[in-house]
């Protein structure tokens, strides 16, 4: 039995990840473009296959990432 659709991403995807600011904006959400650079992994701290993550590369910050399904909008597959 499966607990989720398939997650279509993968590595090397142009990615959209939101974040949350912690300025008094009225809207918190902040995008910041980055790749990804590791495969879908599902881990028992995800809940088994609720939650997969997958690890982003965000050139902004040029820092590394999990990121969940919610916090990330495919913008070029590669």
């Amino acid at each position: 039995m499966k607990l989720c659709p398939e997650w279509m991403i993968k590595k090397g995807d142009l990615v959209r990840v939101r974040t949350v600011g912690t300025s008094q904006n009225k809207d918190l959400s902040i995008y910041k473009k980055g790749i990804v650079i590791g495969d879908v992994v599902y881990t028992t701290e995800n809940q088994i296959k609720i939650w997969p993550t997958v690890k982003v590369f965000i050139f902004e910050t040029e820092s590394v990432r999990y990121c969940l399904s919610g916090s990330i909008e495919v913008l070029s597959s590669s």
